[in-house]
Formats: C-alpha cells, structure tokens, sequence
C-alpha cells in the first residue's frame, strides 16, 4: 500500500522520500474504514444493552405504571449514552484526519529504536561482507580491517530506489506510530 501512496502521480517525484506527509495520506488510507466499523460496534453494543435491559424488565413483577418509569428511565439513559458515544466518535475521527504525530515519548523511543536495530543490522551485514565476525566482542577481528573497507561495505547497502526507501521509512513510521498509540 505504501508503495502506491508513493507512486501515486499526485505524489511529486522530487518528494519520493519520506516525510509526515506521506505518514499521513498512509494512515488516512488505512483509516478509511474505521468510522464505519466504530459505528457499526457503538450501534451493535447499544442494541445487545437494550435488548438485555428489556428482558431483564420484562421479569419485573410490578405495576404497569411503575414499569412504564423504570422503562421510560432506561431507554431515556440508553439515548443519552448512545448519544454521547456518537459525539466522542465523531470527534475522534475529526481528529484521526489530522496529522498523526503524536507527541508520546513512545512514538520518538520506537522510531529512534527502529533506526538503531536498522543501523545495527547494516553494520552487521557489512562486517560479515569483509568478514569479520560481528560477535567478535573484545574487536580483535575489526582491528585487522581498515575503517576505508568497512565503511564500503556499508555503502553497498545504500538504498538508491527512492520510491523503495520511502516506502521503508514510512512503514517504519507507521509501525511506531501503531505501537505508540494508546487505542491500539
């Protein structure tokens, strides 16, 4: 999916990197169905209360008009917390088409991770290119190889597909983003 956000005509060819633009249009195309599903749970969870409200009731061995009260004091309630979950979904939505930054200092700590394990994994992959054992802990392996040797080695892992590496740093950011979210 990221690849065609990134593809997309509309998206500028000397903007083919990663940025919170992109961040957004992937997570508000993901989101596309969220207000229907979160409707579709309020409406579903309202009814199985109502329904349950109205069994239990029904068990009720008293007047009619005292029955009629504890209804009418139901339902009445019922509206109103129906009610109030429709705003609160309407205002999460409004909000889920801003920009997904979030200001968690989880979301900063899982993309500084994210980054770190990638930096990891590259060194490590150029060391075992010149040979070198990465689990060699006390270095005796690196002090044989020259900083010119290794830092090739690093270079051959450079992404030079725009497209590929936006696509990369926008999941990645995408993937903090979910992680560090607190309705997920």
């Amino acid at each position: 999916m990221g690849e065609e956000v990134v593809l997309d005509d509309t998206w500028p060819r000397a903007s083919r990197n990663y940025n919170h633009v992109l961040l957004t249009e992937l997570l508000h195309q993901q989101s596309v169905l969220w207000q229907r599903i979160a409707t579709e749970h309020v409406e579903h969870v309202q009814d199985t209360i109502g329904t349950f409200m109205n069994k239990a009731i029904a068990h009720l061995r008293v007047e009619e008009q005292v029955f009629a009260g504890i209804k009418e004091g139901i339902d009445c309630a019922l509206q109103e917390s129906r009610t109030r979950a429709e705003e609160e979904l309407m205002r999460l939505c409004a909000d889920e088409q801003q920009q997904p930054i979030t200001y968690n200092h989880y979301y900063t700590d899982n993309v500084q991770q994210s980054r770190l394990d990638s930096a990891q994994k590259t060194i490590e992959q150029a060391m075992e290119k010149v040979n070198v054992d990465p689990d060699d802990l006390e270095g005796t392996a690196v002090g044989n190889t020259s900083a010119e040797t290794l830092v090739a080695a690093i270079r051959q892992n450079i992404v030079v597909n725009m497209d590929e590496q936006a696509c990369s740093q926008a999941l990645e950011g995408l993937r903090a983003y979910y992680k560090a979210s607190p309705f997920l």
